[in-house]
């Protein structure tokens, strides 16, 4: 029984140090205190670091329909820093254009920007960010943007389904390409064949609002059609008439449920976007702790009484042969 108790005080001892890890891991960091009567703050300036260079104010992925884009460069620890900006047009051409280059000094600072997207067309863009620090150490960031002469949104309201269009609209300048050109839009929408929905397709949006936007009705459930994926087309035309770009497009799925647009294959980390907190990790490891702890306590217990029963019997056996040849002498 010693050694089961060394045992059991064993398994009990490790689970105190990981109960007392996990403690310690979720103590916050005690802020930084002044000694100093004249000032209770204190600053840190890291002026030696990595380099770092970061861009500000375009969210990754962004679609916009309007010709400006602004953004900021943030810039610390580099020498040199580069911006370039590239640029696919819709039948697929690439352009590389130098942006800025500049002397940072490894000074910590920042620096905007406005890009003319109307002076490039429309299309993808990609602008990057290249910063030189000391030793050949260098950092560099990367942002993509779409610009279309329209954007468009399924939305649901009062059991309805609509798609809501965002456009530049023309408002009958003489050169429209400096306050907008979209005049006109056709709404189109196809089945998962490629054939138009005649009974609802097309829905043509002429004129324009001047607002910039526009909302069109989806009556899929109104006008009987089936269940499955439709993709939704939104084209955008100059007040002659011309096509301004291929159309945005955008697939829904029209179920008993309603109207939604699928949800795209998520290729992050395995834990990426599960909202599950540091705490909840440590609180899962000690419960799987305990458990391998107490299972570890049970085990030895049923151990020890199953070699204690094969002993036993052995021990009485021997005590009796003794008693009988001493009755027999």
């Amino acid at each position: 029984m010693k050694k089961t108790h060394k045992k059991i005080l064993g398994f009990l001892g490790i689970l105190a140090v990981v109960a007392i890890t996990a403690f310690a891991a979720m103590l916050p960091v005690p802020p930084t205190q002044a000694t100093s009567s004249v000032t209770d703050t204190i600053v840190v300036k890291v002026t030696n670091g990595a380099p770092d260079v970061n861009i500000l104010g375009i969210p990754n992925g962004e679609i916009i329909y309007t010709p400006d884009q602004s953004f900021t460069v943030q810039h610390s620890n580099v020498d040199l820093v580069t911006v370039k900006l590239e640029h696919t047009d819709l039948a697929g051409t690439v352009t590389n254009y130098d942006l800025d280059s500049f002397e940072a000094g490894y000074a910590e600072g920042s620096k905007n920007y406005n890009i003319s997207t109307s002076t490039y067309g429309y299309g993808k863009y990609v602008v990057n960010v290249h910063g030189e620090g000391a030793e050949g150490a260098w950092d560099a960031d990367a942002v993509t943007f779409y610009y279309y002469p329209a954007y468009a949104e399924l939305v649901k309201q009062d059991d309805k389904y609509y798609v809501d269009v965002y456009y530049n609209p023309d408002n009958g300048a003489v050169d429209p390409t400096t306050t907008g050109e979209v005049a006109s839009i056709v709404v189109r929408i196809y089945d998962a064949n490629g054939h138009e929905v005649s009974a609802i397709s097309p829905i043509t949006i002429n004129p324009v609002d001047p607002s910039g936007y526009s909302r069109v009705e989806l009556k899929f459930e109104e006008n009987n059609l089936d269940y499955g994926d439709y993709n939704i087309y939104v084209y955008s035309y100059n007040r002659d008439g011309v096509q301004l770009s291929d159309p945005y497009v955008f697939t829904v799925n029209f179920s008993e449920q309603g109207i939604i647009v699928p949800n795209t294959a998520d290729t992050g980390g395995m834990f990426q976007g599960t909202n599950i907190s540091q705490t909840d990790y440590l609180i899962t490891g000690l419960i799987v702790f305990g458990v391998i702890a107490v299972a570890g306590v049970v085990f030895i217990l049923q151990h020890d009484k199953r070699q204690a029963a094969t002993r036993r019997p052995a021990n009485r056996r021997s005590i009796n042969r003794k008693s009988t040849t001493r009755r027999r002498r």
